[in-house]
């Protein structure tokens, strides 16, 4: 049975009103049960953390020599110069 366009918009209305005295009263931030927000973080942040991963992996960790640093002996070993006083 059709209700009509008023009594509808009433309704969706109502609806909406009772949605935000619920979050309003429980001081809560809504989610939509439907909604997978994980999946939408990991959709918009992927591309920023692929970028990271890929900045990162082309410097070396700490107390390590850069991967093109040039050997200094015939057996390959790369030594290692530090900055600052020496102890």
């Amino acid at each position: 049975m059709r209700r009509g366009y008023k009594r509808a918009t009433v309704a969706t209305a109502h609806k909406l009103l009772r949605t935000v005295y619920y979050v309003l009263r429980n001081r809560e931030v809504y989610r939509d049960p439907h909604t997978d927000y994980e999946k939408l973080t990991v959709k918009r942040n992927a591309p920023r953390w692929i970028r990271m991963l890929k900045n990162t992996a082309s410097t070396p960790p700490a107390g390590q020599p850069h991967r093109h640093a040039r050997p200094d002996n015939d057996r390959g070993a790369v030594t290692q110069t530090l900055s600052g006083p020496s102890p």
